[in-house]
C-alpha cells in the first residue's frame, strides 16, 4: 500500500509507515532497523524534580534579568551623560565651526545616508542639521540623506541577490524551494 492508496474503510494510512527510507526527511527521522537500542517510551523525570528544575530555571533568569536591569540603569545614569558630554557634543562642535554650510550640507547627508549601513546613529546628524540649517532646510537634507541611505543597502542587497538565491532550482534536488517561491518576488523555480 502507498501513501496515495486507501484502506476499505477510505482511511489513509499513516505517514510514518509508507515513507520509511524513501524521502531523504524522513530517512533522518525514521530508521528501518527495530534493534536500534533506542526505547519507545521517553525518560521523564519525576513531577518533583521537574519543578525544582522549572524553579531553578526561572530563579536564574529572573537573577539575570535583575543583573541587565541594573546594568542598563548604570550605563544610562553614569554612561550616557559620560558619552554625551565628552564624546557627542565636542563632535558636533567640530563639525559645525570646521566646515562651511555648503559643506556641511553634503556631510550631514553623507553621514545619514553611510552611519545607518555600518550601524551608527544618525540621529546627532539629524540634530546638527536641524539646529544649524533650521527646519525646512534641515528637513531637505535629512530627506536626502535617509532617501539615499535607504537606497544604498538596497542596491547592495540587488549586487549580490544572483549570489544569495541560486536562478533556478533543479525540482528533484530541492523541491521545498519552489514553495519558498511562492511567497518571494524572484521566480526561483521553473
Amino acid at each position: 500500500m502507498s501513501f496515495h492508496d486507501e484502506d476499505s474503510y477510505g482511511r489513509k494510512p499513516r505517514l510514518e509507515n509508507n515513507l520509511k527510507e524513501e524521502n531523504e526527511l524522513v530517512r533522518l527521522v525514521i530508521s528501518d532497523d527495530d534493534d536500534t537500542g533506542i526505547l519507545d517510551e521517553p525518560i521523564s523525570l519525576p513531577p518533583a524534580e521537574k519543578r525544582i528544575n522549572s524553579f531553578i530555571w526561572w530563579m536564574k533568569a529572573a537573577i539575570w534579568c535583575i543583573m541587565g536591569l541594573i546594568v542598563i540603569l548604570l550605563f544610562l545614569k553614569w554612561g550616557l551623560p559620560f558619552l554625551f558630554n565628552k564624546v557627542l557634543l565636542p563632535l558636533m562642535q567640530w563639525e559645525a565651526t570646521a566646515f562651511g554650510r555648503p559643506e556641511l550640507a553634503v556631510i550631514l547627508a553623507a553621514s545619514l545616508a553611510l552611519f545607518p549601513v555600518i550601524l551608527i546613529p544618525s540621529g546627532p546628524s539629524m540634530w546638527l542639521a536641524g539646529m544649524i540649517f533650521g527646519y525646512v532646510i534641515g528637513f531637505i537634507i535629512i530627506m536626502i540623506g535617509t532617501t539615499v541611505g535607504m537606497i544604498l543597502p538596497y542596491t547592495i542587497g540587488l549586487l549580490f541577490r544572483d549570489r544569495i538565491h541560486v536562478s533556478k532550482f533543479d525540482a528533484s534536488i530541492s523541491p521545498n524551494i519552489c514553495l519558498i517561491s511562492v511567497f518571494s518576488s524572484f521566480p526561483l523555480c521553473s
